[in-house]
This record gives structure tokens, sequence and C-alpha cells, in this order.
């Protein structure tokens, strides 16, 4: 997507990922009668039935290679020629080399950004993992508890289709700030006033967080290290990601299973989204150019 964009590209990848929200709102009311009526396995079955046969059919008809392989020129950029490999094109006609792995990992914004994927991770699995068994253990019904995850699902579509126009207008840097904000805010709400209609609210406003750093994480790599391995370094950060809310979704049930409440490891939680403001506020927003061997932080 971000190969295919160069004028809306936060938006396009926002519109693409949007559709993660969407399958949330709609499919986990109905796998989770599924569970109720049929057992977990049936429910998985169906789940990876259904993955198989859509991103197999869209795989094959659908998605393409890059747009420079097809001789086309990425939407809103002006007809020059393509660019040549391993270089970006920059708002003054020069073009700075783009930077690959290695390189970036030399960079302090690189690993300011690994920290803040981090933090997002942790805090994703953590809710999604926990959620429900959080809400059942101050009354909230099994099935209740399932819609507020649908709902938690259906804000981050709001949040993420802000987040993708956002960094077009404004850069990656206030977005990923106001988000983890905004998250701090919501893990002292449900821990000083832990009652139904905040968790409610929870559920809404950290929902409208959950994919921000989506769309956020190509287009800030781009922009940082140019496009050409803006797949790599994407992925590498998603990768610390979701090591990331592994790790963190265990640590939540051996602190429940040790403490019999989740208050220890929100508390920490909380504090790791001051540590990814402080993180997002330091990431310098421009090229990283390189001259030789010497990685230039413009």
């Amino acid at each position: 997507m971000s190969n295919w964009f160069e004028k809306w590209r936060g938006l396009a990848i926002s519109l693409a990922i949007s559709g993660n929200c969407i399958g949330q709102f709609l499919l986990v009311p109905v796998f989770t009668a599924i569970v109720v009526n049929y057992g977990w396995r049936i429910s998985y079955a169906l789940i990876g039935f259904i993955m198989l046969a859509v991103n197999t059919l869209l795989g094959l008809t659908v998605i393409r290679g890059n747009p420079a392989d097809l001789g086309l020129q990425p939407y809103g950029r002006p007809e020059l020629g393509l660019p040549r490999k391993g270089a970006s094109r920059s708002t003054t006609g020069t073009l700075p080399e783009d930077l690959g792995l290695r390189m970036a990992l030399g960079t302090y914004s690189f690993w300011l950004f690994l920290a803040i994927m981090f933090v997002c991770g942790s805090g994703d699995f953590l809710v999604t993992v926990h959620l429900m068994a959080f809400l059942t253990d101050f009354g909230i019904t099994f099935k209740a508890a399932g819609n507020i995850l649908a709902l938690f699902g259906l804000l981050s579509l709001g949040g993420i289709l802000i987040a993708g126009p956002a960094s077009d207008r404004f850069g990656n840097r206030w977005p990923i700030t106001l988000t983890f904000v905004l998250r701090f805010m919501v893990y002292i709400l449900i821990l000083k006033y832990p009652n139904e209609f905040n968790f409610y609210i929870f559920a809404l406003l950290f929902g409208f967080t959950f994919l921000i750093t989506a769309p956020l994480t190509a287009t800030l790599m781009g922009r940082l290290y140019g496009l050409s391995h803006v797949g790599l370094l994407s992925g590498f950060a998603t990768t610390v990601h979701h090591l990331a809310g592994g790790f963190w979704a265990y640590m939540g049930g051996m602190v429940f299973d040790r403490t019999g409440s989740y208050q220890i490891i929100f508390v920490i939680s909380a504090a790791m989204c001051l540590i990814a403001v402080g993180c997002a506020l330091l990431i310098k927003e421009k090229h990283h150019g390189v001259s030789g061997e010497t990685i230039i932080e413009n």
C-alpha cells in the first residue's frame, strides 16, 4: 500500500486496515455465539476456513506487485520517471538514499519507534486477551462482555480512519503521542473507578486507539527511511509489537493468577504509556539521509 500511493498514503493504508475493525465488530458476536453453543473447536475451524478461502481468493485475484515492477507510477507522484532502486524522491527534487534495516538500526529514531511498538503491542494484547475475563470478574455476563469486545473493534475503525489522514496532514508523531496519552487516561479511569459504566468507556476509548499505529508504522518508516525497504522495516517493528504483546498477555495472566487482580499489570501498562509518549516526542520526523557510510539524521 505504501508503494502504490504517494498522495494520501496514510488514508489508503487506513482504509485497507479498517477491514480488521469491521471484521471484529461483525464476527466477534457471531463467533461468541458459536463458542457458547458448539464449543471452541468448531469456532476455530470455521475461522480458519474463512481465512483460508478469503485470503487465498484475494491473493490470487486482487493483490499485485509494486507499481515500479509493472511500469506504473504510484498515485499522486508527478510524471518525472520512475525512481531508481534504493532511492526515494524528496521535496527538493534530490534522491536521498533509502536506508535498509541495518542502517536504520543505527539511528535513534528507529529505536525510539521500536520502544513505542513494544508498549503498543503490550497494551493491545493485554486488553484483547484479558478484557472479557476482566469484565466477567465484575459480574458482567459472558455474552455482554463479547458485545463490548465487538464495540471495541468498531471504535478502532474510527481511530484508524482518523490516523491515516492525520499522518498525511500533521505527520506521525502527534497521532502517536495522543494515542498513548488517551490510553494512560483510561487505564487510570478503571484503576480508580472500576464500575460497569467506566468499563464501557475504557473499551470504547481504548478501542479507538487500538489500531492507530498500524497505518502510522508504514507511513513513518517511509518518511524516515524511504520506501525501498518499507516492508522490511515495518515488518521488523510489527514483529517487536507482536512479541511484546505475547509476552505481556502472558504476564497479565501470571500476575492475575498470583494476585487475583489485574491492578498491578494495569498500573505498569499505564506507566509504559508515558514512556511511549516521551519516545514519540523525541522522534525526528524527517528523512534520515546517508552519505557514504555516514547516516545523517536531518
